[in-house]
């Protein structure tokens, strides 16, 4: 019965090349941005994680404004 599916949708995957085409191409486009967007977040939970008391650390951030309004942020010192 599989068998029989698999034939089938063979079949209908050669007679409608550019649809195939559009679905296949929108899958791959789909699964390579979620796999971007995954290791992103991996990577950012992953923040400082192979220290010790990794749950003791905080990262503070200062936001300043300047004399004409605009906001920026305080550069990092290493």
């Amino acid at each position: 019965m599989l068998k029989h599916y698999l034939r089938i949708a063979v079949r209908n995957l050669a007679r409608q090349k550019a649809l195939t085409f559009i679905n296949i191409s929108g899958l791959s486009l789909g699964l390579a941005c979620f796999i971007l967007i995954l290791l992103f977040t991996v990577n950012e939970f992953s923040y400082d994680r192979w220290r010790a008391h990794a749950d003791r650390i905080y990262r503070v951030d200062e936001v300043w404004t300047r004399g004409d309004g605009s906001q920026g942020e305080m550069p990092m010192v290493p």
